[in-house]
């Protein structure tokens, strides 16, 4: 995912599901200076920051008893027991997310700043 001149990402994407030993969460890279190739891939620039982003866990709590989540069996490690997050909030990678409806079903949008320094 590119940014606009504006230096956001725009990413639509399913809320992620989780695996044994870790709480829900997306990886993220940060590259500068790249090249797009035809296929929407990238060659070249340089990889600043790579990094992980976190969710709300009353948000993901109340997502993990939608139908769809609740059928996944795989114990849920939560933000707390996680030996990645920090508790740092947002600065280690916390997302804001705002709910777009009045059901978990509805969706969220998440925001986030990340400053990286090159």
């Amino acid at each position: 995912m590119l940014t606009g001149s504006d230096g956001v990402a725009r990413i639509t994407s399913v809320y992620p599901g989780w695996y044994r030993g870790r709480c829900v969460h997306i990886h993220v890279k940060v590259h500068t200076d790249v090249t797009l190739t035809d296929d929407g891939s990238f060659t070249g620039g340089q990889e600043l920051h790579t990094g992980q982003l976190f969710f709300d866990e009353t948000i993901t709590t109340r997502v993990a008893a939608l139908a769809v989540y609740a059928a996944d069996t795989a114990p849920r490690t939560t933000l707390a027991q996680d030996s990645i997050y920090d508790d740092g909030g947002a600065a280690s990678g916390l997302l804001t997310l705002t709910a777009l409806g009045s059901s978990p079903s509805a969706g969220y949008a998440g925001t986030l700043t990340l400053g990286v320094e090159s």
